[in-house]
């Protein structure tokens, strides 16, 4: 969720192509680490880490141009 969440942000501002959102959301559910359960530390760590793989789709000039 925390993928697309990110992905969603970045369409609108033209830093991500909407075609490429569900393909980039599918990536970051192939690659993530796994644990059942998560505790909640784990669910952060990984929400974390899903919003900055979703941010290094974009180039490094519309990273450093994004204000959150």
């Amino acid at each position: 969720n925390a993928a697309n969440e990110e992905a969603v942000e970045l369409v609108p501002n033209g830093e991500l192509d909407f075609r490429a959102s569900p393909r980039g959301c599918r990536a970051a559910l192939d690659h993530h680490h796994f644990s059942p359960p998560p505790t909640l530390a784990e669910l952060a760590a990984v929400d974390r880490w899903a919003r900055q793989e979703v941010g290094s789709w974009t180039s490094p000039r519309t990273r450093t141009a994004r204000t959150h």
